[in-house]
């Protein structure tokens, strides 16, 4: 009568042993991987002058030296308006 007692007293803690590993086993994962503080640095940049913007250079994330060009402003209006000007004061 122990033999069998004994057995059945080994293989309940084995089971439960065996039902935790498994349940555990079969958890997903959801939660964060880590955790943290993220500090963002903005920096607003502006064009010297305004109008329609012809070319992009820069990207989001791109470092920029100063007085690196970021991209190229249409000209044309502020051009005929130099040659305007230049005409004017000659007359």
């Amino acid at each position: 009568m122990t033999t069998v007692y004994a057995r059945r007293s080994l293989s309940l803690p084995a089971l439960l042993a065996l039902v935790a590993l498994l349940s555990a086993c079969a958890e997903e994962g959801d939660g964060a991987d880590a955790y943290g503080n993220f500090e963002a640095t903005e920096v607003r940049i502006s064009a010297e002058v305004g109008g329609r913007l012809l070319d992009l250079a820069a990207e989001e994330g791109m470092d920029l030296g100063e007085g690196a060009e970021a991209g190229r402003v249409e000209t044309t209006a502020l051009e005929l308006e130099k040659v305007q000007a230049e005409a004017s004061r000659q007359a």
